[in-house]
């Protein structure tokens, strides 16, 4: 399976680590793994999750216990 980014989602996560960097130093480091993991996950099962527009498959996850 191929992965495809779009641009939001890229900015979202790119907003994402700048919070948790400026939270404690090396979690936006975390949070990527966190990311990471999530979507080899969906890589290696894509069949568990739900397709959303049209191509899109969506993931809930909570691979990791980040502050909020």
């Amino acid at each position: 399976m191929k992965l495809r980014y779009t641009d939001r989602s890229k900015d979202d996560v790119e907003l994402a680590f700048a919070w948790y960097e400026r939270q404690r130093r090396g979690l936006g480091f975390e949070f990527l793994d966190c990311v990471e993991a999530a979507l080899q996950n969906i890589t290696d099962y894509p069949e568990i999750y739900q397709i959303r527009y049209s191509c899109f498959k969506i993931m809930y996850s909570m691979c990791c216990l980040l502050p909020m």
